[in-house]
């Protein structure tokens, strides 16, 4: 629904639903990351902050895939302006502890991980996560098919978007800037040179 624009069509049906999808269920997150992408598209930028702090991120995870979601939708209202305060630090804590296990092993979730690292400025773990999507790159099989198509691509045009749309529309030029350094200091030739 969301993609077909019918905002206040898919927020009822996920709203009447939720003890059908809520309740006991490992994946809610998702859902409610759903809703929140829902509010976002009203403009209710309050509401999809509730839903993050009370549903998709309400405490670190020991799993990835609510780290995704929670990277996502910070990344989607920071890139609208919104103020997000001290919650991408949080998200980049957890991810950044992930590293020494998980970088390079899966480029979805890399990709979420350095969209974080941006957001917060952290320069030396968005570069060592880079030449881990670059050592994945290199290898045989579909992960490596991944980083070299989607996982190295893809930061690149994050941090080009980063350094675009962040200073225009977020009110923390600090974060600009320091999305600009990280952005230079990730280019393909400076990845491939380490």
């Amino acid at each position: 629904m969301e993609m077909q624009g019918r905002i206040d069509e898919g927020v009822a049906w996920l709203e009447s639903r939720r003890d059908d999808w809520a309740p006991d269920n490992g994946f809610a997150f998702h859902n409610w990351w759903h809703l929140a992408l829902f509010y976002m598209d009203r403009a209710d930028y309050d509401r999809a902050l509730a839903l993050y702090d009370a549903n998709i991120h309400p405490a670190p995870t020991q799993f990835a895939l609510p780290l995704v979601d929670a990277t996502a939708l910070l990344w989607r209202l920071a890139l609208e302006g919104v103020d997000v305060g001290r919650r991408f630090e949080t998200v980049a804590d957890e991810w950044e502890a992930r590293l020494p296990t998980d970088r390079g092993f899966y480029a979805f979730n890399d990709l979420h991980a350095i969209l974080a690292f941006v957001a917060t400025g952290r320069e030396a773990a968005t570069a060592t996560l880079l030449a881990a999507l670059a050592l994945a790159a290199a290898q045989a099989g579909t992960n490596a098919m991944m980083s070299r198509d989607v996982g190295l691509r893809s930061p690149m045009a994050s941090l080009r978007s980063a350094r675009a749309a962040m200073p225009m529309r977020s009110p923390r030029s600090s974060r600009c800037a320091t999305a600009r350094t990280a952005s230079a200091a990730a280019t393909p030739s400076a990845i491939s040179s380490r």
